[in-house]
C-alpha cells in the first residue's frame, strides 16, 4: 500500500449533543444552548483503521437574548 493523504485519518469517531432550551415572552426571547463535543483521537495503522483511540471533549455554553421591535 504507498502513501495515503488524508484530513483527519487519526480520528476514529466523532459525536455532538446539543441540547437548546428557549423562551419567549412578548418581544423578549431568551435562550441558551449546551454543546458537547467529542472526537476519539488514535494513531492509524497500515490499513487505516485508528488504533489505541482516547476521547477529547469540549463543552460549550451559548446564551442568547433578542428583543423583538
Amino acid at each position: 500500500m504507498g502513501r495515503a493523504y488524508a484530513r483527519g485519518a487519526n480520528i476514529r469517531d466523532v459525536f455532538r449533543v446539543s441540547p437548546r432550551l428557549v423562551f419567549n415572552s412578548a418581544k423578549l426571547r431568551l435562550a441558551a444552548e449546551v454543546e458537547l463535543t467529542s472526537a476519539g483521537y488514535g494513531t492509524p495503522d497500515t490499513k487505516g483503521k485508528v488504533r489505541d483511540a482516547r476521547a477529547v471533549s469540549n463543552v460549550r455554553l451559548l446564551p442568547a437574548t433578542c428583543y423583538f421591535f
